[in-house]
């Protein structure tokens, strides 16, 4: 996805606008459990809550930096970390903040690629075997 809004909008405004719409999204999510699945959620994820919110309060005096660790080094699913941050207390500018930041960072980690060939190599330079 961000390849196709980096070549409609060019490198700057489309790497910009990919973090701008999953920091949204992500908020959506974040607002979603907030008002409407505590409880479930709480039901359902009791003990990952409790450990999530020991390490937060733990981080709470460095809080975005523990939160932007979390997402350019995803142990914790994201998916997670966007329905436990309200139930855990965390304020939703920090939220919104760490995922425009952490969460595309981590996703252009993963997509970069160490051995890309030039492009403007031929064909039969790139599957060279000599």
């Amino acid at each position: 996805m961000l390849r196709i809004i980096q070549s409609l909008f060019g490198l700057k405004a489309g790497f910009t606008l990919a973090c701008l719409l999953t920091a949204t999204g992500a908020t959506f999510c974040y607002l979603l459990s907030n008002f409407c699945g505590k409880s479930w959620i709480s039901r359902q994820f009791s003990r990952q809550l409790t450990v999530l919110r020991r390490k937060v309060e733990d981080n709470r005096s460095s809080l975005i930096y523990y939160l932007l660790f979390l997402r350019l080094f995803p142990m914790t699913p994201n998916w997670f970390l966007n329905i436990a941050s309200p139930i855990i207390g965390i304020p939703l500018h920090l939220f919104f903040i760490s995922v425009f930041i952490g969460k595309n960072l981590s996703i252009n980690f993963d997509k970069f690629d160490l051995f890309e060939f030039p492009r403007n190599a031929s064909n039969s330079e790139r599957f060279n075997d000599e």
